[in-house]
């Protein structure tokens, strides 16, 4: 079934899994640029590569438990025995490649932090404070 809600800008938002509606609606109508959050984001949209978006938000909670809340700090210090228990994990997207970029990703993201203070700081290098809306349907 195919719900729509009205409720985000005025633009109609398409989603097939009602359960998803209330907080993604909040998520995508309130910037955020804490650091934490958009590592969440770098992380779970790594894993969302060839997969619908709508998969990986069912998978959450369990990618939560799973990369220690998403804590960039720890996730940098995986070893290959956190790999395997993360390989075990029926939770998750299951995929190797995918758990290495995490971690080669939270180091990364680390020496971006040192580097300009803040990931908003970086992002705003490319954009230059305009932001583009999506203005027509969405589909997963």
């Amino acid at each position: 079934m195919i719900t729509y809600n009205e409720k985000m800008l005025g633009r109609k938002y398409l989603c097939t899994n009602n359960s998803l509606i209330g907080n993604d609606l909040y998520e995508i109508t309130v910037l955020n640029f804490s650091d934490k959050y958009l590592y969440e984001m770098l992380l779970l949209e790594s894993f969302q590569a060839g997969l619908s978006w709508e998969c990986v938000l069912n998978k959450r909670g369990a990618f939560r438990q799973a990369f220690d809340d998403f804590d960039y700090e720890k996730i940098s210090k995986y070893s290959e025995k956190k790999i395997e228990s993360l390989l075990k994990n029926q939770g998750i997207i299951r995929h190797r490649g995918k758990i290495q970029a995490a971690i080669t990703n939270a180091k990364v993201f680390k020496q971006i932090l040192l580097e300009e203070g803040s990931f908003e700081n970086y992002l705003r290098k490319f954009w230059n404070g305009i932001i583009l809306y999506e203005v027509g349907l969405t589909y997963s």
